[in-house]
């Protein structure tokens, strides 16, 4: 009667540990690629049921980020930029990507550069999602390249130049004045003299 009893439960629980494996399979799959300070240059692949491609990079203050993303043969991609690192996390931000930075639309090719003055120092992902049914494969480039600081010396020496210029100008101006106040004066006393002469 016992042994009777069990015999749907234990059906129950195999059949639920059968359809466990079974829908890990069907689970779309991410890759992630960590790109080195160096750079990353790769022939990559995009199979059918994959999520996407996950390039983290980490982006120093005072560096560009340079990507291209090129497609070999058939099938088409996007590519997106986010400010979030690992699957979940990406996935919980909704995929809060840099619009300026990225393409939703299905392409064959895109490549942009994310300028210094963005970046804060910190991790970014390329996303690289397949737009068709096949699998896809593409070319993908990516470089994190240090932008030299402006030289602002020739700025510098204008403006202490510039400052030269108004003071002796100024100095020019008020020197001038005073000599013609002297001058005016002198001229006064003259004309004073010569009236009491006349007078004797």
């Amino acid at each position: 009667m016992i042994i009777k009893k069990s015999i749907p439960i234990l059906l129950a629980t195999f059949i639920l540990l059968a359809s466990v494996p079974a829908s890990a399979q069907t689970t779309p799959s991410v890759q992630v690629f960590n790109v080195p300070s160096s750079g990353y240059s790769s022939t990559d692949t995009l199979v059918l049921g994959d999520m996407w491609n996950e390039y983290v990079v980490d982006v120093p203050k005072g560096h560009e980020l340079e990507y291209s993303f090129q497609v070999i043969g058939n099938g088409s991609i996007r590519v997106l930029l986010v400010n979030e690192v690992g699957t979940q996390a990406i996935i919980n931000a909704q995929l809060n990507y840099y619009i300026e930075f990225s393409n939703s639309e299905p392409v064959t090719s895109y490549s942009v550069t994310f300028p210094p003055n963005f970046s804060l120092g910190q991790d970014y992902t390329i996303l690289v999602a397949n737009t068709t049914e096949g699998e896809v494969t593409y070319n993908a480039s990516i470089s994190i390249n240090e932008i030299d600081a402006p030289d602002y010396t020739i700025y510098y020496v204008l403006i202490v130049l510039g400052l030269v210029g108004i003071f002796a100008f100024s100095w020019i101006i008020v020197n001038r004045q005073e000599q013609e106040k002297k001058q005016a004066k002198q001229a006064a006393r003259e004309k004073r003299k010569s009236k009491k002469g006349r007078r004797r």
